[in-house]
């Protein structure tokens, strides 16, 4: 059996270990993503085992590099290829979390950190529609949410 011997850290040495860890994750994003301009996700890249880069077009209409994991199968309820509703949203969500590695590393500050997140998935594989139209009603959600609070919690 291993013997692992712990040391306890300063605060200083903590923070400098945090600060290394997100700079190698940083780094890592930035070779095989290349330049970003727009704020950095917080997520950390597959291992390259189960890495799939593609060429995506993002919400906003730019051909970017995403980073995918291999064998996440996205199905389709739509004409477009997109994918509307709670019954496929969560089955897709399932393929995508029983595919995604478990992420545990004492020395970054992303506890349980994701490696892609869904909408990227549905952008990765032409799925545009779904990014604008998922954003179209987040907006919805917003203003109806905005509206209630102001007329009939405020009223009560």
């Amino acid at each position: 059996m291993d013997v692992v011997q712990t040391v306890e850290l300063t605060y200083q040495q903590r923070l400098d270990a945090l600060r290394e860890t997100k700079l190698r994750h940083t780094k890592e994003k930035q070779e095989i993503i290349g330049a970003m301009n727009y704020d950095d996700w917080a997520v950390i890249l597959p291992p390259p085992e189960v890495r799939e880069v593609t060429k995506a077009i993002s919400g906003s209409g730019v051909e970017i590099t995403d980073v995918l994991i291999k064998g996440v199968k996205i199905e389709s309820n739509y004409p477009s290829g997109g994918w509307f509703g709670p019954e496929i949203v969560g089955k897709n969500y399932r393929a995508l979390l029983e595919a995604h590695p478990v992420y545990i590393d004492p020395m970054s500050s992303l506890a349980g950190a994701y490696m892609v997140t869904l909408a990227l998935t549905a952008r990765s594989v032409g799925l545009r529609s779904f990014v604008t139209r998922a954003m179209r009603n987040i907006g919805a959600i917003s203003r109806a949410h905005r509206w209630a609070v102001n007329n009939i919690f405020a009223r009560t």
